[in-house]
């Protein structure tokens, strides 16, 4: 089993957060958890170029 970095764990992190925002969308109809769905996928986005930059870096 090998290590995660940190980068790794904060995509996770935040592909669970679309998941769930998506998740509560469907099952509560609330207008907040469609708020999430954006706000998860920038931080995918981000984590995502993070790890383009740190493996282009050779880190």
């Amino acid at each position: 089993m090998t290590e995660r970095g940190p980068v790794e764990r904060d995509l996770e992190f935040a592909e669970a957060i679309e998941s769930s925002a998506v998740q509560n969308s469907v099952a509560a109809g609330g207008l907040g958890a469609l708020v999430m769905i954006p706000v998860a996928r920038v931080m995918t986005w981000i984590s995502g170029s993070i790890r383009k930059a740190r493996a282009s870096r050779g880190a």
